[in-house]
């Protein structure tokens, strides 16, 4: 499903940020761990990457593994 929202946001031309998942998740700012976790969890998975690695963690957005 991340991949999914990934590709959206790519179409867009934007990226997928940690607030977006939380966002589409239903989940609360207490919830930024488990966001976080999700994104990691895609990302080690390979179905997306971080837009631009040099950018601080907070600020990161992530796109499909493709673009």
């Amino acid at each position: 499903m991340v991949s999914d929202i990934s590709f959206l946001a790519y179409v867009n031309f934007e990226g997928i940020s940690n607030l977006d998942i939380r966002k589409i998740f239903g989940l609360g700012e207490k919830e930024k761990a488990k966001a976080s976790r999700l994104l990691t969890s895609a990302v080690d998975g390979g179905y997306i990457k971080v837009m631009d690695p040099d950018t601080a963690p907070r600020y990161k957005k992530y796109i499909p593994y493709w673009a």
